[in-house]
């Protein structure tokens, strides 16, 4: 469950010193986990998105900005990508508790 994604967040948090490697596999969970907890707050074309389209929007646009690496079924998070981070609102969190996100 929520564990999986804590470890990758944790694991590319510690990329801020070091290079952390995944396969697409491990990611494309992370991203299915965080589309079921966050969906709510994202636009209707990134919910209604396929999530292999999907998948590969979030590592194109990463990978166009010098935070990863794609390559035969391994992604390569550089150290850039560890230092930044986004949050939703409060507001938002509380309301996914309720629902039981």
């Amino acid at each position: 469950g929520n564990e999986t994604g804590n470890e990758i967040n944790n694991e590319i948090r510690s990329g801020i010193k070091n290079t952390a490697y995944f396969s697409v596999s491990e990611v494309s969970h992370m991203v299915d986990e965080l589309r079921g907890k966050f969906s709510d707050a994202w636009g209707k074309q990134m919910r209604e998105v396929k999530s292999d389209v999907l998948l590969n929007k979030i590592l194109g646009e990463m990978e166009r900005l010098g935070f990863i690496k794609k390559e035969e079924g391994l992604v390569t998070v550089f150290p850039a990508a560890g230092k930044f981070s986004g949050r939703y609102p409060a507001q938002f969190l509380e309301m996914n508790e309720e629902k039981g996100k």
